[in-house]
């Protein structure tokens, strides 16, 4: 029948028509029934009757509520109008809620408000396949529901992903969507687990966070580097930041070996906030001291740190490094070795690799056989974090959508 049709049915019987009975195999009442069915206009005029002829929390066979049904189907004004009946938020037979729904669905953003605002539904609810409201706005990039969830504090946002092993926080960075990486961090802070170490790769959000050459997401990346080095400080975790990979090579190393890779000089202002760092809090740290002649020997490098520093006071923490390194380099020429020092020999140029592998199923599969180090004579070989498929996003398309 026609929408028109069966609604002049419904106006001419109301006192006649049990509105709270189920029928069919999927035990639907007339509202479920509606909207499974796509009549929007029968649905509306069915809650027009009054709250009072429904079953406004009815469950079917599926698991599903009217106002489930609702957020499901994009019905912003049927979704909303249940939401101001207070109605139960039970998950479907998959495990997604209504919450979940809207949140995948930017045109459903002022009925996300509504939930998250009158706490309707559990907004940290896991489902059976470890997603979150969260994870999935993250997924399709839902930019109006993200602050909400973030501002709720419920949206559990150290939330590891079962597909990868990592936080979501780490998550986005290997998505190379730094921009949404920084508000989650200044969202939620430490509540996103963000000193969290890799079980895999040994990769760390520091690592990631390092830009290449010539990212129009620099300035972000930055940011992020200094709030984790202020984590570090926080939570007295020095060992955090020396992290090793499996390839044997820390955030700091990456620095220089991105540098060399796309043959382009290194910006001063991603290696600034690592030496306030190490000067102040770490300056026995073996991966600084490996890396100061990196630093000591680019000229360029050198003179635009020294801008970098209003004062002369703090001019000396460049100075003073570049210092003890001279004076190492001069002790060497006058032992006439010919070889380098252990201690020397990082300085060497550092030649960076990156996989254009787009597999997420082996992302954090641990090679059979981690390669040895190679020899001197070759350089170093360091692996991008992001590599083997990372940088992809994975999008979730939902029953229903």
């Amino acid at each position: 029948m026609p929408e028109k049709d069966i609604i002049d049915t419904l106006n001419g019987n109301v006192g006649l028509i049990d509105f709270k009975k189920t029928h069919g195999l999927y035990k639907e009442t007339l509202l479920t029934a509606a909207l499974h069915a796509d009549l929007e206009k029968v649905a509306e005029r069915i809650l027009e009757l009054g709250p009072e002829l429904l079953d406004i929390n009815h469950v079917n066979a599926s698991d599903e509520t009217a106002f489930l049904l609702a957020c499901k189907k994009g019905y912003k004004g049927i979704a909303l109008t249940i939401a101001a009946l207070k109605p139960k938020c039970v998950p479907d037979a998959e495990g997604y809620t209504a919450l979940m729904y809207t949140c995948v669905n930017i045109d459903m953003i002022d009925v996300t408000k509504y939930i998250i605002t009158h706490d309707i539904c559990d907004i940290g609810h896991v489902n059976k396949n470890g997603d979150t409201a969260l994870s999935l706005t993250l997924e399709v990039g839902n930019p109006a529901a993200l602050p909400l969830l973030l501002d709720s504090g419920k949206s559990k946002p150290d939330h590891v992903d079962p597909k990868t092993g990592s936080n979501l926080f780490m998550k986005m960075l290997i998505e190379q969507d730094v921009k949404t990486a920084r508000l989650v961090l200044e969202k939620t802070g430490l509540k996103c687990d963000p000193l969290r170490v890799g079980k895999n790769y040994k990769i760390t959000a520091l690592m990631l966070a390092i830009p290449t050459p010539g990212d129009d997401t620099t300035d972000d990346a930055i940011e992020i580097i200094r709030r984790l080095l202020g984590f570090v400080i926080e939570k007295q975790d020095k060992e955090y930041v020396d992290v090793i990979n499996v390839e044997g090579y820390s955030a700091f190393d990456l620095i220089f070996g991105y540098s060399e890779q796309n043959d382009e000089p290194i910006d001063p202002r991603v290696v600034k906030p690592f030496l306030d760092y190490y000067y102040k809090h770490d300056p026995n740290s073996q991966v600084f001291l490996r890396n100061v002649d990196n630093i000591c020997q680019d000229t360029k490098l050198y003179k635009s740190l020294k801008r970098l520093y209003p004062s002369k006071t703090s001019k000396r923490i460049i100075k003073n490094a570049c210092r003890e390194f001279t004076n190492a380099k001069a002790s060497v020429r006058n032992a006439t070795v010919k070889s380098r020092s252990p201690e020397l020999q990082t300085g060497r140029r550092i030649r960076v690799t990156r996989s254009t592998t787009k597999n997420i199923g082996h992302a954090f599969k641990l090679p059979e056989a981690i390669p040895a180090s190679p020899s001197p004579d070759v350089g170093f070989q360091v692996g991008d974090p992001r590599e083997r498929g990372l940088r992809m996003r994975k999008r979730r398309t939902m029953r229903g959508r």
